[in-house]
């Protein structure tokens, strides 16, 4: 192992005891994740061997682990997994044995935290994962026993949810198809509906749709089979083959099982949240929402994100607000590219979308008073502000959390949008068609003030109302491929 091998190099004794061992870490230059936590391990067990002791579950039970770690989502490489088996084989009597052994702990520790939050690329998402993995892990130190199986009884649970278990399956189904030993890949190059189309019919087979058997296949069937394939890639479901079907039929199933290992962390880790937040996960590429509850989904709803130019970032924040009747203070940059050409074209413009003109500091302004063809990107000081009501681009109600890109989840007059299979057209905040409901949950003790938003509907120019957060919450913003739409599907 590297990380053995490091050691070695940067100190030269031998360790056979596990006090030397752990006296070599404390010395050695490296950097030791975990350390604290590897210590109060073989601390709580006498300072003896885990794992090379010729008595030891532990190693064959952990190498069996490693071994499903692909059908977990998991790369059983990143913990060793291939030299983990040579030392079913020794003993605690060889040298750097302690070390071995110290190391094997490491790899362990590191394989439970992917296992209880995730494994993730995005660092945002590893530090929070992180977290949750270490309070795990201390929570089982205090008990103050280590067990004699620790790989059993230290193993965190799976998320029981049916939507984590249908990606599981999904995940198993790819990587079975894929370690045939007659496997291949030939791209989908013709639209041509018929039985003789045996490129379609193989790859819709191993996406698990349909067989390859001749006999049992009609064209009726194919496509009702690409219907399906439609369905599950958010297209239009109408049993023609178009080019962007033929991209998804031909995208690669190792990039496609790879997806869903990512998607299976991404639950992990939302099982992992404590038990009284409300964890709102936004999904860009399938522009929906689900919003999860003690590990349950308990909404989810279809969403409006950023368009191309002005994509929707990827972020994580508590939400700690909405607000009833908010007022739209537009970005500059949309002030700058937008909004202020269009005042140059029309000057009855900021009146005709209830716009207000506000100076440096934050009074209104007369748009009549501003000599308009004298202000361009580089000195425009002005902020325009628009009136509260339906016609106001966030709607009648915005949930606030804390971000630097300035984005939020809204309301948004234009409902109709919600209709589109591919809805891309902000610029990059998120609006949310159960916005009403997802701020009543988070509000249980105040549905009356938003129930007197719906009965009262369109009102022109109230006043922003600002309701602190009742229920715990944060939002997460993911670009994950392989996802559920609003109907959970």
């Amino acid at each position: 192992m590297y990380l053995i091998f490091c050691l070695q190099y940067t100190y030269s004794q031998s360790t056979q005891s596990i006090p030397q061992a752990l006296e070599a870490i404390r010395w050695s230059a490296l950097p030791f994740k975990n350390q604290e936590i590897i210590e109060q391990i073989y601390t709580q067990n006498n300072l003896q061997y885990l794992w090379l002791k010729s008595d030891s579950e532990n190693i064959t039970a952990f190498y069996e682990q490693l071994a499903k770690a692909k059908y977990l989502g998991l790369d059983s490489a990143q913990y060793s997994y291939h030299k983990v088996l040579p030392h079913k084989k020794l003993s605690s009597t060889g040298s750097d044995s302690a070390l071995q052994d110290i190391s094997i702990t490491y790899y362990f520790i590191r394989f439970l935290k992917d296992l209880m939050a995730g494994n993730h690329e995005e660092k945002w998402l590893q530090v929070a994962s992180n977290q949750t993995a270490n309070n795990y892990l201390y929570n089982i130190l205090q008990k103050g026993i280590i067990p004699k199986n620790i790989v059993q009884a230290w193993m965190p649970a799976e998320p029981a949810d049916s939507l984590y278990q249908s990606v599981k399956q999904m995940l198993k189904q790819y990587l079975d198809t894929l370690s045939t030993g007659h496997f291949t890949e030939i791209p989908v190059r013709s639209s041509m509906i018929k039985r003789e189309n045996k490129a379609l019919i193989n790859r819709l087979a191993q996406l698990g749709w349909g067989n390859t058997k001749k006999v049992l296949i009609s064209d009726s069937s194919i496509k009702r089979n690409i219907q399906l394939a439609q369905k599950q890639f958010g297209l239009l479901q109408d049993g023609k083959i178009r080019t962007t079907l033929l991209n998804e039929l031909n995208t690669p199933m190792r990039i496609r099982a790879q997806s869903l290992a990512k998607t299976l962390n991404i639950f992990r880790w939302i099982g992992s949240m404590e038990k009284e937040v409300v964890t709102v996960v936004v999904n860009i590429p399938s522009a929906t929402l689900l919003a999860f509850d003690r590990k349950q989904v308990v909404l989810s709803s279809r969403i409006i994100v950023g368009k191309r130019s002005t994509p929707t970032p990827t972020l994580i924040s508590n939400i700690n607000e909405v607000i009833l009747y908010p007022y739209w203070h537009v970005p500059h940059s949309i002030a700058i590219h937008e909004v202020l050409p269009a005042v140059k074209r029309n000057a009855q413009y900021l009146l005709d979308n209830h716009f207000e003109v506000l100076d440096n500091n934050g009074r209104i302004v007369s748009p009549k008073s501003i000599q308009w063809s004298l202000i361009h990107p580089a000195n425009l000081t002005y902020t325009f502000r628009q009136l509260t009501g339906c016609e106001n681009a966030l709607g009648l109600i915005k949930l606030n959390f804390k971000s630097h890109f300035s984005v939020y989840l809204h309301d948004t007059p234009n409902k109709y949008l919600f209709q589109f299979n591919k809805r891309y057209f902000s610029h990059g905040c998120i609006r949310v068609e159960k916005i009403k409901e997802i701020a009543a949950y988070l509000l249980p003790k105040t549905r009356d003030s938003l129930e007197k938003v719906i009965v009262q509907g369109c009102l022109q120019h109230e006043e922003p109302k600002t309701i602190p957060i009742e229920k715990k919450a944060m939002v997460m913003v993911i670009y994950q491929t392989a996802w559920f739409d609003d109907k959970l599907q």
